[in-house]
């Protein structure tokens, strides 16, 4: 008898450690199924944290441009020797002075350092310069000297900043890391849409993970592109202008303004079309290198908990 009651004992004691390990297992693979959905809420918010501060930033930058714009204007209106200069300085673009193809070069070349948009100037220069190709290849020129220090100075003088910018931002870093893998086509849709502020863009490709051979060829082709855009948007505007003020009439008057009028039209909507094309398969791309980072992470969890 005292045999048997030993034996049950023995069992219940094995049956009840069963139940505690079973029970401990199934503790453990609840926490890591769990995981992996914390880590994913994680991410999300964390994705949806930058997103909400990519638009704060794209909002502030349009209202300091606006501001920017604005105080251009009055001080156009409000100071003499600033509006003199500036008329004269037409009035010599027109001649084909070089003096004055210097002066728009280190304008623009210190509006692209500093930042302040220089779309305006593209198209004056389209307006006043002639023959058109002698614009084009003075706004190349600027754009390409301005990048290319922005490029090195993003490189080697602001890269530590920049860096701690993007590790901060899983919209910047997927960009970054992306880069190395499709240099051109990076560097070239960054130059052809504005995700972000142009500022830092401009500057943030100094850290992207290219050389500047790889930057080179394809932020050249993207700056004749839009200097031919800008340029000839001038040019229409300018032929537009002598239409309208043309001691010309009827039929041939109309038909010369309707041509200018539908040529900015076209070229308006076929940029635009390009645009958001690119922007389409940049987004696919961030979509892609996000989802790629995620799932690395969670590998590498999983590896730290087994």
């Amino acid at each position: 008898m005292e045999t048997d009651n030993l034996l049950q004992k023995e069992q219940d004691s094995i049956q009840q450690r069963n139940y505690s390990d079973l029970n401990r297992d199934s503790s453990t693979q609840l926490e890591h199924q769990n995981i992996p959905d914390n880590h994913s809420d994680t991410s999300t918010a964390r994705r949806a944290r930058d997103e909400s501060l990519h638009k704060r930033i794209l909002i502030i930058a349009a209202v300091i441009y606006m501001m920017m714009f604005l105080a251009l204007l009055i001080v156009f209106a409000a100071v003499e020797p600033f509006r003199v200069w500036y008329i004269d300085l037409i009035y010599q673009l027109k001649e084909n002075n070089i003096q004055a193809y210097v002066t728009v070069f280190f304008v623009g070349l210190i509006c692209l350092i500093v930042g302040i948009p220089i779309f305006i100037i593209e198209t004056m220069i389209g307006y006043i310069v002639k023959p058109l190709i002698y614009g084009i290849l003075l706004i190349v020129a600027f754009k390409m000297t301005g990048l290319s220090i922005t490029f090195l100075l993003g490189r080697y003088i602001f890269r530590d900043k920049l860096r701690a910018l993007i590790q901060d931002n899983e919209y910047l870093e997927a960009f970054s890391d992306h880069a190395s893998e499709h240099p051109f086509k990076i560097a070239f849709f960054l130059r052809v849409i504005t995700i972000f502020p142009p500022i830092l863009q401009d500057y943030g490709m100094g850290i992207m993970k290219i050389t500047y051979k790889q930057f080179f060829l394809p932020v050249l082709l993207s700056i004749i592109i839009f200097a031919i855009f800008y340029a000839y948007i001038g040019k229409s505007i300018k032929n537009i202008y002598d239409n309208y003020n043309s001691p010309k009439k009827g039929e041939e008057a109309y038909k010369d303004l309707a041509i200018n009028l539908l040529f900015i039209l076209f070229t308006i909507i076929v940029i635009s079309y390009f645009v958001k094309q690119v922007q389409k398969r940049l987004e696919a791309a961030k979509e892609e290198t996000i989802s790629q980072v995620s799932r690395e992470e969670d590998q590498h969890r999983e590896r730290e908990i087994f």
